[in-house]
């Protein structure tokens, strides 16, 4: 049985800060408005995964299945991520599908602190990601590998 997906629009706190880098869970109208510099952005982690382009991430986050954080850095959107909270059997996962953006070593920190609250809020067990290896570095654990083996395209 796959996992259910629960509905996670602001059911989180909305921003935290960490000398000039702030991460912040925007209200919806302020992620359109700002859609023309979070989708190259976005799209530098689509492309790693056929299931998405970003068009379907914003989609899913104004119905509130998926949120995106921004990431800014002396005011300015250097990164961001997305989160989508999946319902297990046995216990809820809050996963990390994309993280993208550029100077990762002045936000991964405020930004680890924005997700492990997330995943704390929503009574998550487990934060987790389909994202590089080197993220390892960061405090997460290789538990394994994902195998695609390819039928289209």
């Amino acid at each position: 049985m796959p996992a259910a997906v629960l509905p996670i629009r602001h059911s989180s706190p909305v921003s935290w800060a960490e000398g000039d880098v702030t991460i912040d869970l925007p209200p919806l109208d302020e992620v359109a408005r700002c859609w023309p510099i979070l989708e190259p952005i976005l799209k530098r982690a689509t492309d790693r995964c056929r299931g998405y382009e970003p068009v379907d991430v914003l989609q899913l986050v104004m119905v509130g299945q998926m949120n995106l954080f921004v990431v800014r850095v002396g005011g300015r959107i250097a990164a961001l991520a997305v989160t989508q909270v999946h319902q297990f059997p046995r216990c809820r996962v809050l996963e990390v599908p994309f993280v993208a953006g550029t100077g990762l070593t002045r936000w991964w920190r405020p930004l680890l602190a924005a997700l492990d609250a997330q995943a704390e809020m929503l009574d998550c067990a487990d934060l987790a990601g389909w994202d590089r290896k080197g993220w390892a570095r960061y405090g997460f654990e290789v538990s394994g590998v994902t195998l695609v083996r390819r039928l289209k395209g």
